[in-house]
């Protein structure tokens, strides 16, 4: 697991619709943030990006809305 180097908020920060996995986001869990990356890794640190909701209770949730 690489470090956050602080590219992925400057140049690859999803925009607030895209923060949400329901939309298309992806969130690195080592920096922390939900990135605008076509890619399955970060482009800052290269760690696999998260596309699903890991929380039972957020899931279920989601799947309701939809």
């Amino acid at each position: 697991m690489g470090v956050c180097k602080g590219v992925c908020v400057c140049k690859y920060d999803a925009p607030k619709g895209k923060r949400m996995y329901l939309h298309g986001g992806k969130r690195c869990t080592n920096c922390e943030t939900f990135v605008d990356w076509e890619g399955i890794h970060c482009p800052c640190c290269g760690t696999k990006l998260r596309v699903k909701i890991r929380s039972r209770a957020a899931r279920i949730e989601l799947y309701k809305r939809i």
